[in-house]
């Protein structure tokens, strides 16, 4: 009997340590491009997405202890682009 209530101690122990362990999350953003919201808009035959993740990693107070961002960007264009421009 005590070798049953010491494996129930036990259990309820080492499933309560999960409580207090640094907590992970990621937050995703999925975003449509377009050669409309271009400034000034842009008549091309182009389009794109773009899924951004956002991973944070709180502690035991909700504080951020860390964090990363993904990018995956997919564009489509109609034909061969140059990408030696620079943007200012």
């Amino acid at each position: 009997m005590k070798r049953i209530g010491f494996f129930l101690f036990g259990l309820v122990f080492l499933s309560t340590l999960g409580l207090w362990a640094d907590t992970a999350e990621t937050i995703p953003m999925l975003t449509i491009l377009s050669p409309a919201n271009e400034a000034p808009p842009v008549t091309a035959n182009a389009s794109g997405s773009a899924l951004i993740l956002v991973h944070v990693v709180r502690d035991d107070s909700g504080a951020i202890k860390s964090g990363s961002v993904d990018f995956n960007v997919s564009v489509r264009f109609p034909a061969f682009i140059s990408t030696k421009r620079r943007w200012a």
